[in-house]
């Protein structure tokens, strides 16, 4: 055999393998399972502002932190706020009722059928439109989403510090002077400032860092083009930051 023709199939096989190694990773003893209609894995039924079921079906324990699966039953009209994630992409697939997601400067109106990817760094949120909706959808990778969910949901006392630490990213990196804080707040687009929304947020953001979390201090972190919104907001709080 030439020796250019052995180079080439040998690289041949080491792709192989090294695909095949790869795509095993390791869920050789992973089991499958199933999940019945109206419950979620591990026995646990979560409830979005106490009414709407939010389940686990398959849990970023399963596997192996790369995806985890919920499924969303809205009896109400309702929806989260502007958010991001820095980490994770999701996708929805809506499987009754109407819905509208805003991506970025996007609006997309969602019915049955309809399938949405949200990639990561994009600010995004969603409402039901309908009185009753059902949604799928997966966060990819697993991250924090399910324990957040279950600390908010079981949350009947101030939290204590390990289950902050469990909930809320943690941020090592020195910014303006602060280290080692947690990431909680908001972040609207530019098309949405001077809209009040920033001072809605800001209530909310600091009544459950306070009143919820329990925390003493909060340390912002603002555009300098918002400043105005802020430090009024913070006049109105009347609390030392």
């Amino acid at each position: 055999m030439e020796r250019k023709t052995f180079l080439k199939a040998s690289l041949r096989t080491v792709g192989l393998l090294a695909l095949t190694n790869v795509t095993k990773g390791n869920h050789g003893s992973k089991k499958s399972f199933k999940i019945s209609a109206g419950k979620g894995r591990f026995g646990e039924s979560f409830l979005y502002k106490g009414k709407n079921p939010n389940d686990i079906k398959i849990s970023g324990k399963d596997t192996d932190d790369q995806v985890a699966m919920f499924e969303y039953i809205g009896f109400e009209k309702t929806g989260p706020s502007l958010h991001v994630h820095f980490h994770q992409d999701e996708v929805f697939y809506i499987v009754e009722g109407t819905y509208r997601f805003v991506v970025g400067d996007d609006t997309m109106m969602m019915g049955p059928g309809d399938t949405i990817f949200l990639p990561r760094n994009i600010p995004h949120t969603w409402i039901q439109l309908t009185d009753s909706g059902k949604l799928v959808y997966f966060v990819q990778p697993a991250g924090k989403a399910e324990i957040f969910f279950r600390t908010m949901n079981n949350l009947k006392h101030a939290p204590t510090r390990k289950e902050i630490d469990e909930s809320f990213k943690l941020i090592t990196d020195l910014v303006n002077g602060h280290q080692n804080y947690h990431d909680l707040g908001y972040r609207i687009i530019r098309k949405y400032w001077g809209k009040v929304y920033v001072t809605e947020s800001s209530k909310a953001a600091i009544d459950f860092a306070f009143n919820k979390l329990g925390f003493d201090i909060i340390h912002a972190i603002t555009d300098v083009n918002t400043v105005p919104h802020y430090w009024f907001e913070l006049k109105k709080q009347k609390r030392n930051f």
